[in-house]
């Protein structure tokens, strides 16, 4: 185990940035994180599962009673940060933004939903110039780590630092933050274990059917088939071993790109 927290885990994210004492670090990330559009002074939080039921939810909250309220609300941003890959958020920082399709032109900037895909950032400590990117490589890499390398970059660094630290957690938190990493690695072995099986199990069906279609239509082609089936086949298997794993369907979705309706009827 490292010296520091893993940020993204849910305990640790709230110790680092959910509390009134570190609302300054959170305030930090998100004026870097909006710079140039708007200014935060404060924050209120909201930790919640479903990002854009909460998100209309946290817009309507803020109706009025009464003939005088003229619909003034003030903006909701929903920031997410992913530590896998998700279909169609291919690059490191994804803009939801209410916008007319055809051409593009936003309508309104008081919804948002901004999506940190941490697999794209392959940056080095040397390489980050900007403080954003020295933000987003400290949540890829901090529990890895022995020190902070930005600690003299700026201050909101060494205050990140010094909450960050495992030593510094009683040991009530202590307790709590190694049974929540236990329970990711569990889940994290689980999907990998499920990938490689369901690879493994989909690479070989898709072999034996991809020789038999080959064998009359052509054995270059059949495999060809053979394969993409085999790989389907391998998603499928990976989603029915997380299902008896009662894994939430919204991880199944996300892990294998299988709609509801596929998975149910698994």
């Amino acid at each position: 185990m490292g010296r520091y927290i893993n940020p993204l885990l849910d305990f640790s994210f709230k110790r680092l940035f959910g509390q009134d004492a570190s609302k300054e670090l959170l305030i930090d990330f998100l004026n870097i994180l909006l710079e140039g559009e708007r200014k935060v002074e404060d924050i209120t939080f909201y930790f919640f599962d479903r990002a854009l039921f909460y998100l209309c939810r946290m817009i309507s909250s803020q109706g009025q009673k009464g003939g005088d309220w003229t619909f003034e609300v003030c903006p909701v941003y929903g920031i997410y940060f992913l530590n896998f890959r998700l279909p169609g958020l291919n690059k490191l920082r994804t803009d939801v933004i209410l916008a007319d399709r055809d051409t593009g032109l936003q309508i309104d900037g008081r919804l948002r939903q901004i999506f940190i895909s941490l697999p794209h950032f392959e940056l080095t400590a040397d390489e980050c110039q900007t403080d954003f990117e020295r933000w987003i490589y400290l949540f890829k890499y901090m529990d890895t780590l022995e020190r902070i390398p930005f600690e003299t970059k700026k201050a909101t660094f060494r205050k990140l630092l010094k909450a960050a630290e495992i030593e510094s957690l009683s040991s009530g938190d202590r307790r709590h933050y190694d049974k929540v990493l236990k329970d990711y690695r569990d889940y994290v072995n689980t999907v990998e274990y499920a990938k490689v099986e369901g690879i493994e199990i989909g690479m070989e069906k898709g072999k034996v059917k991809g020789i038999e279609i080959g064998m009359e239509k052509g054995k270059v082609k059949g495999i060809e088939i053979g394969m993409e089936k085999g790989k389907a086949e391998g998603v499928k298997t990976v989603a029915l071993r997380l299902k008896e794993s009662d894994v939430s369907l919204d991880l199944i979705i996300r892990s294998t790109g299988l709609s509801p309706e596929d998975i149910e009827k698994l």
